[in-house]
């Protein structure tokens, strides 16, 4: 809750949605993230249930003169127990990227800005084939760095947990 309340007053425009967002189960996600003007965002975790739209599979958003598209996956591993899967559906990652690129707004972005959630090895080989991402911006890592490498066809960032290095 500390941490949410902070990022809502930072403005934050987008933010992926970790593991850690869904720790306390999807009901206390939809409580605190109704509050927030942040638009949040999941790419291949959904809600089991597909009345609920608590988050989108992207979001593009304009950024001076270029568009960029937002999109979010976590590996089926990052999961802690208790983080309710059961109200959750996780979908391949493959798939849920490559039919997200081909949306026409994700597609035509001057830029697409992947935040990847868990086991940085298990997130390449599942986007290895992948080549329309620029960017990937991995959520907590233990090898993590401030500075960007190149990553397979993108490039890549590896933050530490809870956004400590998000500036």
């Amino acid at each position: 809750p500390l941490l949410h309340e902070a990022l809502h007053h930072s403005r934050m425009q987008v933010q992926g949605v970790g593991p850690l967002d869904l720790a306390g189960g999807l009901e206390f996600f939809e409580e605190t993230a109704i509050k927030d003007t942040t638009s949040f965002v999941s790419t291949n975790v959904k809600p089991a249930d597909s009345t609920r739209n608590v988050w989108a599979p992207f979001h593009v958003a304009a950024l001076g003169e270029m568009t960029v598209a937002f999109l979010n996956v976590i590996h089926p591993s990052a999961f802690e127990s208790g983080s309710d899967e059961e109200a959750l559906a996780v979908e391949d990652i493959h798939e849920s990227l490559t039919e997200t690129l081909h949306y026409p707004e994700v597609k035509n972005a001057d830029l697409r800005i992947l935040f990847a959630h868990g086991d940085v090895d298990l997130i390449a080989d599942a986007i290895q084939e992948i080549t329309s991402l620029d960017f990937v911006i991995f959520g907590s890592d233990e090898d993590a760095e401030d500075r960007v490498r190149a990553w397979d066809h993108s490039r890549a960032l590896s933050l530490w947990s809870q956004g400590r290095a998000v500036g």
